[in-house]
């Protein structure tokens, strides 16, 4: 018989086969076995060689994270309770939130990501002059929470810290990367019960992404939607 590899003839010590008995295939030749040993160890290199090198790019990935993290621990306001230790830097701005707590930041870090606060410190108005910048349409939860993302750019969604109630703020300080950090956070959380919700989100505060989830989402679940519609009424 033939090597089915290379088509050079073999020979095998098998039996003429019987009806019945299984069907002998041919094993390959020497030659070809030998090379196909080759190529397997080959390829085990290689993928030895990719491991090496993956787990070398985890490494830099991962240290390139710690200082990052690093870097933004060094920019985190410090809670005026777990520091009492230490002097609390007031900074040259208070955002008095519904007339009774305050949150003490700077200027030029608020005018920096939002363009309300930037016009706000550069054209005279009456916050510039006194230092103190009312907020009444927001929680002392989700202003902390936004002041320390012009700082860091992270936030951390709580039960007080509603992605939906910080992309309102987000809307109204027009703070960009904000506001689309919390359209993600709003389409992760999507379903057909608040799928008009979402929607009427995305109108509200003007969130093209949102938008867009919205209506693949019910593209591909319109039964579900339709139910939990029809449920609610």
């Amino acid at each position: 018989m033939e090597c089915p590899s290379c088509n050079d003839r073999i020979y095998c010590d098998c039996s003429t086969t019987f009806p019945g008995d299984p069907v002998f295939k041919a094993p390959g030749c020497d030659k070809c076995r030998c090379t196909q040993q080759e190529k397997l160890l080959e390829l085990e290199t290689e993928l030895n060689d990719i491991q090496i090198d993956l787990i070398a790019k985890i490494a830099q990935h991962e240290a390139a994270r710690d200082m990052l993290e690093l870097k933004l621990s060094f920019l985190k306001l410090p809670d005026a309770d777990a520091s009492s230790h230490l002097p609390v830097v007031k900074g040259d701005v208070k955002l008095v939130v519904n007339g009774l707590e305050t949150i003490h930041a700077h200027r030029f870090i608020l005018a920096a990501k939002s363009k309300v606060f930037y016009r706000m410190f550069e054209c005279g108005m009456l916050e510039n002059k006194t230092g103190v910048v009312p907020i009444d349409d927001a929680s002392y939860p989700v202003m902390k929470a936004v002041v320390k993302h012009c700082y860091t750019a992270e936030i951390n969604f709580t039960d007080e810290v509603l992605p939906e109630e910080v992309l309102k703020v987000a809307h109204k300080y027009q703070i960009p990367h904000l506001r689309d950090t919390c359209a993600i956070e709003l389409c992760a959380r999507m379903n057909e019960r608040n799928l008009l919700d979402m929607l009427r989100f995305s109108k509200m505060y003007d969130v093209n992404l949102l938008r867009v989830a919205a209506a693949k989402y019910f593209r591909m679940h319109f039964d579900p939607v339709f139910s939990a519609l029809f449920e609610s009424l």
